[in-house]
């Protein structure tokens, strides 16, 4: 158990060095980036990608993959071409500090849950079985 903290504690920690970008440069070059994602990072058509408030190191190996080619994103074909890498963390660090919208941060399932439970409220108003005793027979009403 130990070792198992250990090993995650370094891990997270890595993950914090490798993606240390600065906001502010990164929004200077979010000029491409606007058309797709939103001024924001909110996407308006649902073919892009909302990366508002993303972690910021999965933005960056996001980027990384897409500009190495490890990640097949057609509509991004040679945007990342002429970036550096400290470009790649300064723009994941500008869009993880951004907010998603309210509607974003619903959870996909919850449409599910919530029919679930409309389910389970109607359910408790019908009326329940009675049993009946006849002289006979008890009947299940």
């Amino acid at each position: 158990m130990y070792k198992l903290m250990i090993t995650l504690g370094l891990f997270l920690a890595s993950a914090g060095v490798l993606a240390a970008g600065d906001a502010k440069q990164g929004e200077a070059l979010t000029a491409t980036c606007l058309a797709c994602h939103g001024s924001d990072g909110n996407s308006l058509a649902g073919s892009f990608p909302n990366i508002a408030g993303q972690n910021e190191a999965y933005l960056y190996k996001q980027l990384v993959d897409i500009q190495t080619g490890a990640r097949s994103a057609v509509l991004m074909t040679g945007i990342l071409d002429g970036l550096t890498s400290q470009n790649l963390e300064d723009l994941a660090a500008y869009y993880a500090r951004k907010h998603p919208h309210k509607a974003q941060q619903t959870r996909p399932w919850s449409r599910w849950v919530s029919l679930f439970t409309k389910q389970a409220s109607l359910a408790s108003k019908w009326p329940r079985a009675r049993v009946v005793t006849h002289r006979r027979a008890r009947v299940m009403v």
